[in-house]
C-alpha cells in the first residue's frame, strides 16, 4: 500500500517540508507483537538505508501492492509535538485522516541535549512500538475508543521520512487544564480503563492525548510511550493503576484524597494472582501510625524555627502551636476559626 501527498494551494510548511509530491510506501513490521526493548533488529538496525526506495527490501516495504498510490491532500497543520508534525488530510480511500510525519534530519528531539532525545535512527522503532499496540491488544478498540491505524510509512524519495497514518478522531482536550463534568469525567476514565483492562500502559498521562470526535465519544492517542502489564502480576497492576490516579488528578481534577488506589474499580486487579494479599496492600493507611525518619523530624522542626514550615491543612497538627507560631496573627485567626469550625485536622 502507498500513498502520495499534495498539498492545498497556500499550505504554510511546517519543519517537516511538507511539499507535494512526497510518495510513502508501508512499512511491514516482522515482529508486530514484540514490545519496546525487544528490538527487531532486522527492521531498526540501517535506518537510513530502509527509508531509501533504491535500498529498501520488499520484504520490509510494500512497495508492489498496488500499481498507483492513493492521494492524499494535506489541508492544514494541525500542531507539532517533539518528534512529529501532525497534519490534516484526506484519503482517497479512508477519507479525512491524519498524518504523522518526521523529517529525520529536523525534529526537536534530535539535539542530544534535549529532555528527550531521540537518535535519528531510533525514529523507525518509535513509530513500530506504536503500531504494535494500535494492531496488537488494542486492536478491537479501533474506530472507537482509539483512532482506526492504517500504517506505518516510510517515503521513497530518499529523503529519510517517517509517517504513521490514522483516521481523523476530533479534536484534543488539550493541552492544559480541562474542566469536566461528572458524565465526561466517566467516559474519560472508561476509556483509560478500556486500555488498561487488555494489558496496556499509555505511559504519557497528558490532556493533549484525549480526544472527543464528532459523535461525541473519547478517543485516546499517543502511545509511542506505552507499555504491556501482566493482568496477573500485582506489581505490573499497581503501576497500571497509579497511572488511571494520574488520569484523575491530571485530567478530571479529583483531589489527591479521593483518587486513590483502594477507590479504583474492583476490575482493575480481579486478574492479580494472590488478590487478597493486593487488595490488603492498597488499602489507605492512618497517618497516625506512620513515623517520620529522625532526619525528617529534624529538618521540620528546624523549618519551624526558623519560621519557614507553611502549614499542611491536611496534616494533623497544621494548627499546632509550633505550626501557628510561623503564621502572622490573621493566619491564627483564621485557621483556629477553621479549627473551631470543623475540627483540629483529618486524622481527627
Amino acid at each position: 500500500m502507498s500513498f502520495q501527498i499534495k498539498c492545498i494551494a497556500g499550505l504554510t510548511e511546517g519543519r517537516s517540508h511538507m511539499e507535494s509530491g512526497l510518495i510513502f510506501h508501508r512499512y511491514l513490521s516482522k515482529s508486530r507483537e514484540s514490545t519496546r526493548g525487544e528490538t527487531d533488529k532486522e527492521n531498526t538496525e540501517g535506518w537510513n538505508e530502509s527509508l531509501s526506495a533504491s535500498s529498501s527490501s520488499p520484504a520490509s516495504v510494500d512497495k508492489l501492492s498496488q500499481p498507483q498510490p492513493d492521494i492524499v491532500v494535506i489541508t492544514e497543520h494541525i500542531k507539532s509535538g517533539y518528534l512529529w508534525d501532525f497534519w490534516l488530510g484526506n484519503h482517497s480511500k479512508y477519507g479525512q485522516v491524519v498524518l504523522k510525519l518526521v523529517s529525520t534530519w529536523d525534529y526537536p528531539c534530535m539535539r542530544e541535549g534535549y529532555w528527550e532525545y531521540i537518535a535519528p535512527e531510533d525514529i523507525l522503532g518509535e513509530a513500530v512500538n506504536e503500531e504494535r499496540f494500535y494492531t496488537g491488544p488494542l486492536i478491537d478498540l479501533q474506530g472507537n475508543t482509539i483512532p482506526t491505524f492504517y500504517g506505518t510509512y516510510l517515503s521513497s524519495d530518499g529523503e529519510n521520512y517517517c509517517a504513521i497514518l490514522l483516521e481523523y478522531a476530533g479534536h484534543a482536550i488539550g493541552p492544559g487544564l480541562v474542566q469536566l463534568d461528572e458524565e465526561w469525567r466517566n467516559n474519560l476514565y472508561e476509556a483509560y480503563q478500556k486500555i488498561h483492562l487488555r494489558g496496556v500502559s499509555h505511559g504519557d498521562t497528558s490532556s493533549r492525548h484525549v480526544l472527543i470526535d464528532d459523535q461525541h465519544r473519547i478517543r485516546l492517542v499517543g502511545f509511542r510511550k506505552s507499555a504491556p502489564i501482566t493482568l496477573t502480576d500485582g506489581a505490573d497492576v499497581l503501576l497500571m493503576m497509579y497511572e488511571a490516579i494520574d488520569v484523575r488528578v491530571q485530567i478530571g481534577n479529583e483531589k489527591p484524597s479521593v483518587a486513590q488506589l483502594h477507590t479504583l474499580p474492583a476490575i482493575y486487579y480481579d486478574q492479580v494472582t494472590d488478590r487478597d494479599e493486593f487488595i490488603k496492600s492498597i488499602q489507605p493507611c492512618s497517618t497516625k501510625e506512620f513515623v517520620l525518619p529522625d532526619y525528617v523530624a529534624k529538618h521540620d522542626q528546624w523549618l519551624k524555627d526558623q519560621g519557614l514550615f507553611t502549614p499542611d491543612l491536611d496534616s494533623d497538627d497544621y494548627l499546632s502551636d509550633s505550626t501557628c507560631s510561623s503564621l502572622d496573627s490573621d493566619e491564627k485567626a483564621y485557621y483556629k476559626e477553621q479549627e473551631a469550625k470543623y475540627g483540629s485536622g483529618s486524622g481527627t
